[in-house]
């Protein structure tokens, strides 16, 4: 980064945090009271627009909820209700409305995207190691892709249950858990009377506020540099990113990322990045980018046209600029990757 651009950051308060920037600027009405903290195995960003003593004990209160979350879906935590069930497959397991809720909203989800998104993505993923760059065979690819399969998961409400058809099946919520978390962040700070606030999981942004409030800003990365490639200014707006560059590695001139396209079993290609603006909720806003960004460019436009109060911006391995008319900010149609 040059010094330029250490400057600038220095002076508007930016915070670069994954595929989002949060953008904090001083405002007549003083700037809200933060805390970033570590939880769901990224540094999460809370403000809350409240008076110190209240938003801190809201603050707080939010970080617990989140942190309850991740004990329940962290699937790499073997205490947890997602580890529980992988492990006892194909017997049912009981667990709490947090891990049913997840699991039946990434089901519909996997369902209307056509398998593009798959809550069963894990054994997939597990074949990727990022730390010694190593790159799985076919044979193996194609032995882990029959795991993969979200109408083989099984849900009975009323025992609140939740069973995988076969053993060796890996539930994987990791791209509804961020935003199932900052949803839940959320209703917490409001229950504690917090008018306005924005939650940030580092790829992922809930900004929420009265229509008197103050609007909440925040930056789109570019994807190959810590620079900002534009600025939303946003109010109850769910903001999301899913990119190429969050967690990869390059092999023989290949960029094998951590977003695997569960109907090919690889790394999804064409797109560098894709930032999903929705109204309905953080957790929807997380799983629509992911799988926008499996789906390609075309069927992942269609897609997000197809969804109501949902905008998004796709940037194209060659650099192409694509975004929904909606959305809050004006974008180059070009910019360069390399």
């Amino acid at each position: 980064m040059n010094e330029n651009r250490k400057a600038l950051i220095a002076v508007i308060g930016l915070i670069i945090i994954g595929g989002l920037m949060l953008v904090f600027l001083p405002q007549k009405d003083g700037e809200p009271y933060r805390k970033t903290r570590l939880v769901l195995d990224t540094y999460v960003t809370i403000a809350a627009d409240a008076d110190e003593p209240a938003a801190k004990k809201a603050v707080k209160m939010a970080f617990e909820r989140m942190k309850e979350i991740d004990d329940k879906l962290n699937r790499y935590s073997p205490k947890s209700e997602i580890s529980k069930v992988n492990r006892e497959a194909p017997k049912p397991v009981k667990v709490s409305s947090d891990t049913l809720g997840s699991v039946k909203m990434g089901l519909y989800y996997s369902k209307i995207s056509k398998g593009s998104f798959d809550i069963t993505v894990g054994p997939l993923v597990s074949l990727f190691d990022f730390n010694k760059k190593i790159v799985p065979g076919k044979k193996e690819v194609e032995k882990a892709q029959e795991l993969v399969d979200y109408r083989l998961v099984k849900i009975d409400e009323k025992k609140s249950t939740i069973a995988l058809s076969k053993k060796g099946m890996i539930l994987d919520v990791g791209a509804i858990a961020k935003g199932l978390a900052a949803d839940e962040a959320f209703k917490v700070l409001k229950k504690q009377g917090v008018k306005g606030g924005l939650i940030d999981t580092g790829s992922s942004a809930l900004a929420f506020s009265s229509k008197e409030g103050r609007k909440w800003r925040v930056g789109l990365r570019h994807p190959r540099q810590e620079e900002v490639l534009t600025v939303f200014d946003v109010r109850n707006k769910n903001i999301s990113t899913s990119g190429d560059y969050q967690q990869f590695f390059v092999k023989n001139g290949r960029r094998y990322h951590h977003i695997i396209d569960p109907l090919t079993g690889y790394p999804a290609g064409g797109l560098a990045s894709v930032t999903v603006i929705s109204e309905k909720s953080a957790a929807q806003s997380d799983i629509i980018s992911t799988a926008v960004f499996a789906m390609g460019k075309e069927r992942g436009l269609d897609f997000v046209k197809s969804l109501k109060s949902t905008d998004v911006v796709m940037i194209t391995t060659g650099g192409r600029v694509i975004a929904t008319k909606n959305v809050p900010s004006k974008i180059a149609k070009q910019i360069k990757l390399r």
